[in-house]
């Protein structure tokens, strides 16, 4: 594994949107799914996050022999997204 860089924008970019459609493509309408995959997942947006180092980290695994990418690990530092609010160990059931 390493850090992402931004020439990895573009596979990230398609491997993450496969992987969200996926996972979630059942649960919301079809245009809906295709505007989030266009904003979020476009090669231009991973690519403005690889950039901006104060928000986001992305690691990526590659094939040792073909470098394909594999996977992808994105951090982001500044979430407001109520999911992942730290809650306290006794609150959580």
């Amino acid at each position: 594994m390493r850090l992402g860089e931004e020439t990895d924008a573009a596979e990230i970019a398609a491997l993450g949107a496969k992987v969200f459609y996926e996972s979630f493509a059942w649960s919301m309408p079809a245009q809906d799914m295709r505007d989030y995959l266009d904003t979020s997942y476009s090669a231009s947006a991973i690519q403005l996050e690889l950039k901006d180092k104060a928000t986001y980290r992305f690691w990526v695994a590659r094939d040792d022999t073909t470098n394909k990418l594999l996977g992808f690990v994105q951090l982001n530092r500044c979430s407001d997204e109520p999911c992942l609010t730290v809650k306290p160990p006794e609150s959580i059931d």
